[in-house]
Parts: C-alpha cells; sequence; structure tokens
C-alpha cells in the first residue's frame, strides 16, 4: 500500500506561488487587480474585493490573507483628483523560499509584460510605456519577510 504524504509546508510549489501571483495580480487586466494609473478611486472601490482596512488623505489600503495566512496589503495611492497615481503591495511571505518563488515569478511575469529590467537600478526596476514604472524590492528582517512592490506613475512633463 502507498502511503502519500501531505507536502511539507516549507515546500511552495510553483502551482502555489503561480496562483498566489493570480490571486495578486487579478484578472490581467490594467496594471494590478484591474486597475489602472488614472483611475478613479471611487472605481478602485467598486472594483477591488480585498478588506478596505485605512482610507487617509493620499490613499486607500486593502488587504487580504492567502491561504497560507500570508498578508498582502494593496496601497492605492491617490492623486489632488482622487485618482490613482501609484500602487503600492506589500507582501508577507513566511518563509524565504516562498518568497523567492514569489519574486521569480513576478520577475517572469514583469519581463513578459513589460521588457527586460532597466538596468542601471538598484532593485528591479521595469518601465512600464508610456508613463510608469514596477520595481520589485525583497524585504527581510527579524520580524518579516516578503516583497514590496511599487508602481510608480511617471510624472507628466508639462
Amino acid at each position: 500500500m502507498e502511503v502519500l504524504n501531505p507536502p511539507s509546508p516549507q515546500t511552495a510549489t510553483s502551482s502555489n506561488v503561480q496562483k498566489l501571483l493570480r490571486t495578486i495580480m487579478g484578472t490581467g487586466e490594467g496594471l494590478l487587480r484591474g486597475i489602472q494609473f488614472g483611475d478613479a478611486i471611487a472605481d478602485v472601490k467598486k472594483k477591488e474585493k480585498a478588506e478596505l482596512f485605512e482610507e487617509v488623505e493620499d490613499h486607500v489600503g486593502y488587504s487580504f490573507d492567502t491561504d497560507n495566512l500570508e498578508t498582502v496589503d494593496i496601497l492605492y495611492e491617490k492623486d489632488k483628483q482622487n485618482r490613482v497615481s501609484g500602487i503600492e503591495l506589500d507582501i508577507y511571505m513566511n518563509t524565504d523560499s516562498s518568497n523567492d518563488s514569489l519574486k521569480n515569478e513576478l520577475t517572469k511575469q514583469f519581463t513578459t509584460l513589460y521588457g527586460k529590467p532597466l538596468s542601471n537600478t538598484e532593485i528591479p526596476t521595469w518601465e512600464i510605456k508610456p508613463n510608469g514604472k514596477v520595481s520589485i524590492k525583497v524585504v527581510k528582517n527579524k520580524l518579516d519577510r516578503g516583497l514590496e512592490v511599487r508602481y510608480i506613475q511617471s510624472q507628466k512633463v508639462i
């Protein structure tokens, strides 16, 4: 008789990480979760299914937990017209290996979407044409490990 052992939680399979990536990124539309730079914050509130945890002058913040009890916080930064001017994702992972796997999946996705990362940056950064950038920073300290993904809209030159 064959005994099937459940996979150990330490080995995040690539399918788990890809599922997590899809959960984080959403439908594939927009930059993230169907949201683009310039979208009205009111539209974000309609589209975003995660839990609203803060709404302050310069951003609205949403949060959700993954199946593995990892936490994803999404901050939609807003400009003076109450439109999305930037997006920050703070992703808190349980293990270094799952963190590395997710970073690799994000890197692959961004390279597919936006081309090779820019070469003159300290942290991996991609140009989003015509008017933005996205970067992935690994965060690792005694308390947390995770990724900080930032979508930054370039200022329009007037």
